[in-house]
């Protein structure tokens, strides 16, 4: 079993990830020329939420970008006039971040039925069960724990229809472009997927911004590698649907051959 990751390494992490979203933040912002570099940092990269506990509507002072002629030196820049705060705000949301054991089951969060979340009903999308992915077994990946993503997927269809009638399930997510995350679901669900759009931007949730997080908590240099040499992220956030009663067949055909092999193979 992977090793809880340790402050200094949290922190490492943290320098690293904000410094790719100054870097990200500067390299789109072209494209959005009507909104002001710190709004992009606040809108469209992790940093805010999901590294420093912060509100991602809130704007920060704190975090008010700085005036650069390129890239590398806003970057740079940005980290030094930034760090101080950075890093005492993570530092004490370190126990509670992504890749601590239970960090899900803290108040902030609420999930409740493992590592996925079903949604109250949303006006938009009547009748549809709306839910995300996080990891309830960090520091392992939900891949390599045999049987959770199964039960977790067996107890939101039944929690979430018990209490709202739920008859439609519904997510965004980098997920529905890997196939470790498909194999949980039937042939409608992919049928379903939305086109990718290169062009869309992420937003500042873990839907978009996951693949870059390992299951301990820490960057994947592949992914962030990538990412600076594109402009772009690798996997495309994509919605998906798909009816209860395929995904519960499906979910079926899984249980009833799980115990052939681990892991399972798509």
């Amino acid at each position: 079993m992977s090793k809880v990751k340790t402050l200094a390494e949290h922190l490492e992490y943290v320098e690293a990830v904000a410094r790719l979203s100054f870097s990200y933040a500067w390299s789109v912002s072209s494209r959005l020329p009507d909104m002001e570099l710190s709004d992009i940092i606040r809108r469209h990269t992790m940093l805010y939420y999901h590294i420093l506990n912060l509100d991602a509507d809130m704007p920060r002072q704190e975090l008010q970008a700085v005036k650069a002629e390129d890239i590398a030196e806003f970057e740079e820049l940005m980290w030094h006039a930034c760090k101080d705060f950075i890093i005492e705000k993570a530092s004490a949301f370190y126990p509670d971040s992504i890749g601590m054991p239970g960090y899900i089951q803290k108040p902030r969060y609420k999930w409740n039925c493992g590592s996925l979340k079903y949604d109250e009903p949303h006006a938009k999308l009547p009748g549809y069960c709306v839910f995300h992915i996080a990891n309830g077994t960090a520091p392992r990946s939900i891949f390599d724990v045999p049987g959770h993503l199964l039960e977790c997927f067996e107890k939101l269809l039944h929690d979430s229809e018990k209490e709202y009638g739920y008859q439609v399930l519904y997510t965004k997510t980098w997920l529905n472009d890997k196939e470790e995350f498909l194999y949980y679901f039937p042939e409608e669900w992919r049928q379903n997927r939305s086109s990718i759009d290169r062009n869309s931007l992420p937003s500042w949730n873990i839907g978009d911004w996951g693949q870059l997080i390992t299951a301990r908590g820490l960057l994947n240099p592949k992914t962030a590698a990538f990412l600076r040499q594109n402009g772009y992220l690798p996997y495309a956030s994509r919605k998906a649907h798909c009816s209860f009663a395929s995904m519960r067949e499906h979910l079926k055909s899984i249980r009833a051959r799980q115990a052939d092999s681990w892991p399972p193979r798509p």
